[in-house]
């Protein structure tokens, strides 16, 4: 029986990250400048060619996003929907999915929270001690995008940004596999937004690049947001964004909890509803 495209996926990655010859290749895979290169191409009016085959291979509906001429690969890879929620008359205090993908929630304990057997700090995650005790005992929120998914990403609430920055770092894909070997979030090049929101207090947002994904757009820095506005979006590739809430600040979350304590990962639509706030 022919593999499936997912099965080939991560059977290259056990090769990458658990043979010898494979962490050697691994060395050059994680380079940026091979994302930068595999971007540029992916950019160029030729690179068109590859879009029926992505659509056929990941079964995308392209009647959920708007309808264009597609100039690129990226183009089409960081498609726009055609609908999306109207803020005036969602609920508030509620925590609504900001992008596609597949769910994780962990709790912070001692400023660390546990993948597989990767143990992630906070404080080097975020690159900042101080920070990083604001949310002893809070939660996170790990969601993992696929080549598949819809790659832009959104606000999930009213608020307003109190400081961006970029940190710097390799670019190991994110799939499960990896994260059994490494700690990805430290090693990554990310970069993060510390927002004070409307009914969830200060939460930290984190955009996570990953292998062939050298560039992670986010749009122009302005002082306040809205609930479902577009934040910004990753080029190709798959990749993860974490929330970071605070302690006692997040709730309904229950069940994601349960599942991802047992590593099951729970698949999410954008905007869906997926907790609420303390209050």
């Amino acid at each position: 029986m022919a593999k499936t495209s997912t099965q080939l996926n991560i059977s290259l990655a056990a090769y990458l990250y658990e043979t010898i010859i494979g962490r050697v290749i691994l060395k050059f895979f994680v380079r940026p400048q091979l994302s930068i290169l595999i971007g540029k191409l992916l950019s160029s009016n030729v690179s068109r060619i590859f879009i029926p085959l992505f659509v056929n291979k990941n079964n995308i509906n392209k009647n959920k996003y708007v309808k264009k001429r597609y100039t690129s690969f990226n183009d089409f890879f960081i498609r726009k929907l055609r609908e999306q929620p109207d803020p005036a008359i969602s609920k508030d205090g509620l925590f609504y999915a900001p992008c596609e993908g597949h769910l994780l929630v962990k709790p912070i304990n001692k400023e660390h929270f546990t993948i597989k057997k990767a143990h992630y700090s906070l404080s080097r995650l975020l690159d900042d001690d101080i920070l990083a005790q604001e949310f002893e005992g809070g939660i996170a929120c790990i969601f993992r995008l696929t080549p598949k998914h819809y790659h832009r990403f959104h606000y999930f609430e009213d608020g307003k940004i109190i400081f961006r920055k970029k940190i710097g770092g390799k670019l190991h894909t994110v799939q499960p596999i990896a994260m059994e070997h490494l700690p990805v979030f430290h090693e990554n090049s990310r970069e993060l937004t510390v927002m004070e929101t409307r009914f969830f207090g200060k939460v930290i947002q984190i955009e996570v690049g990953a292998m062939l994904i050298g560039r992670i757009k986010n749009h122009a820095e302005f002082s306040f947001f809205s609930k479902f506005e577009e934040k910004g979006y990753f080029e190709f590739g798959g990749s993860m964004i974490i929330l970071l809430f605070k302690k006692n600040h997040l709730k309904g979350v229950d069940t994601y909890l349960s599942d991802s304590k047992r590593n099951i990962e729970s698949p999410i639509e954008v905007f869906q509803v997926l907790g609420r706030c303390s209050s």
